[in-house]
């Protein structure tokens, strides 16, 4: 299982997700030469992780700042024809770090740890 994944690893400053592409493409590789079959996740939304007030990215059916589109198409494209035939795709957006407001697409302060932090 591949969890929390996104297109796109702005924990490491890596401007042009060449990263997260060699990863994709690696990971596939592996899937396809193995049999490999499994459930993955990953995050379509991106932000920067910058406190208090991270800077929204964007969300892979609109487009993701700084990604190249043609990039993002390809990412989606591999998922759907080279990964889908052997995994579950799930999205994570309700858990884990913070709510996202879909209509001004800004990151709320409350979280789904919050609830945890206030049960007694």
């Amino acid at each position: 299982m591949i969890d929390d994944w996104t297109v796109g690893d702005v924990w490491q400053e890596d401007k042009d997700f060449q990263r997260s592409w060699e990863f994709i493409n690696d990971f596939v590789d592996l899937v396809e030469r193995y049999g490999v079959k499994g459930k993955t996740s990953f995050v379509p939304y991106l932000s920067t992780y910058k406190s208090p007030d991270p800077y929204p990215l964007g969300r892979i059916d609109r487009g993701i700042k700084g990604l190249n589109p043609k990039r993002l198409e390809e990412f989606i494209w591999m998922v759907k024809e080279r990964l889908v035939p052997a995994f579950d795709i799930t999205p994570e957006v309700l858990t884990h770090t913070q709510a996202l407001d879909l209509k001004t697409e800004r990151l709320l302060p409350e979280s789904e740890w919050s609830l945890f932090q206030l049960a007694g």
